[in-house]
């Protein structure tokens, strides 16, 4: 049995009531068994959960601890490649599958629940997916997964992510339907946004999800 702190259990008990979630988590501060319990509760609730996270390393280490019953783990390439290759439509490297999910696909197996791993090093074609994802769902099942993003933004190792992640989630899952959770894990010390890891952004009581 697993001993979660209270700031782990904010997260999954936000989860477990449909609400996005966003979780700025540093290095030890336990994520990842967060997420690992977050997918398995998420399945029992019979709900298909998308794991999506940065490279192929991060990959494999997420498929060692996440029960493939309990949720498709993919990264944004593989993932990708795979729904291009079922849609019939050819991709010639990994470096433009992305571009051609972004452009050509219209349908992708139905998720109820999106995780993003590693949030900080999404660049804009990423972010472009995630939106598509959305698109694509509301279009074809009429619903936007729930999402649960999760990363360290003191963590950030890829260049070309300049845009500004956190407000852009913000804006993204801001909905008339949904409540948006800023939770920091762990102790930051003297992190510029500390002020904003903590802060709930509160939507009125008819907004919750049923």
């Amino acid at each position: 049995m697993i001993d979660f702190t209270d700031e782990q259990l904010s997260v999954l008990d936000f989860v477990k009531e449909g609400y996005d979630v966003l979780v700025d988590a540093c290095i030890g501060s336990g994520k990842t068994t967060v997420l690992q319990e977050a997918c398995r509760v998420l399945k029992l609730a019979g709900k298909k959960v998308l794991y999506l996270t940065y490279n192929r390393r991060l990959l494999e280490e997420a498929r060692k601890r996440i029960d493939p019953n309990d949720a498709d783990v993919h990264t944004y390439h593989s993932f990708a490649g795979t729904m291009l290759n079922m849609a019939g439509v050819p991709a010639t490297s990994e470096r433009e599958v992305i571009s051609k999910f972004n452009q050509h696909l219209k349908r992708v197996y139905k998720y109820d629940v999106i995780v993003v791993d590693e949030y900080q090093d999404i660049s804009e074609e990423l972010k472009d997916m995630l939106c598509k994802l959305c698109v694509m769902s509301n279009t074809n099942y009429g619903f936007c997964p729930q999402f649960l993003v999760v990363g360290d933004k003191d963590q950030k190792i890829m260049d070309n992510t300049e845009i500004d992640v956190v407000a852009y989630y913000i804006e993204r899952l801001e909905t008339p339907y949904k409540k948006i959770c800023i939770l920091g894990i762990g102790e930051y010390g003297n992190t510029k946004d500390a002020d904003i890891l903590l802060k709930y952004l509160e939507d009125s009581e008819e907004d919750r999800l049923p």
